[in-house]
């Protein structure tokens, strides 16, 4: 491990005091001058760590961040108030679009202010190419939808312990439009994923989409042993 990795270990788990303590837009500025793959190993530890709120989910929603890992808390813990709590608004803040900043100023006149074009940016994850979003069984498509509209060039996409049986099948269906260039999506621990679901999805991608798609799915207990079997050995799929 590196001196970087080790630090981010250690800052995942007090983020939310350290969030209590700046504000919020005073720690995104300080998180905005992470590079890339600190602010993905970020993630995946403050995921594994305490799982992610939206207080926290903002915190993360940095412009050029390019991978990310938003797993909800797996056990809610009331003592820890606001921050096990990851809603369809902390998913929404990663949906790119124009607007102030956490960075931008208020002034107090008008002679004081900077110009138009400084104080407004771009915020969200618009460069987003590999997203995993886990335990949140109550995703929407709607938000889904929102997310996944305004990101099409993502190549890997994680929806483990994720949507419902009412939503599962209609995200499997709005992939291939959402999604142009997919190559991996992990569908891990969803009750709701059938066989027919997977040969379906696969032969959309087939049919619309230029690049093979490869299928994560451990622990899906609707899939039969033979398609087990297709899913471990095929070439389309990838299991582990």
């Amino acid at each position: 491990p590196t001196l970087q990795s080790l630090c981010l270990k250690v800052l995942a788990p007090s983020l939310p005091k350290y969030l209590e303590a700046f504000g919020e837009s005073t720690l995104h500025h300080y998180l905005s001058l992470l590079p890339g793959p600190a602010l993905t190993a970020l993630s995946v530890y403050v995921s594994k760590s305490i799982g992610m709120s939206d207080a926290l989910v903002g915190l993360l929603n940095q412009t050029h961040a390019t991978r990310l890992s938003i797993f909800a808390p797996t056990i809610d813990d009331e003592t820890d108030g606001p921050w096990r709590a990851l809603t369809k608004e902390g998913i929404d803040t990663l949906v790119p679009s124009w607007g102030q900043g956490h960075d931008a100023l208020v002034r107090e006149s008008w002679e004081d202010s900077e110009s138009d074009r400084e104080q407004w940016q771009w915020k969200g994850c618009r460069r987003l190419e590999r997203l995993e979003l886990g335990n949140l069984p109550h995703l929407s498509v709607e938000s889904l939808e929102k997310l996944l509209d305004k990101c099409s060039g993502m190549t890997h996409l994680g929806l483990s312990g994720s949507c419902a049986y009412e939503s599962g099948p209609e995200v499997f269906w709005r992939l291939p439009d959402w999604l142009p260039r997919l190559q991996l999506l992990d569908i891990s621990g969803n009750p709701w994923v059938t066989e027919n679901l997977l040969r379906n999805l696969f032969d959309d991608y087939n049919l619309r989409c230029p690049q093979a798609l490869r299928i994560k799915a451990v622990g899906c207990l609707s899939l039969t042993s033979q398609v087990a079997l297709e899913l471990e050995y095929g070439d389309q799929f990838l299991t582990r």
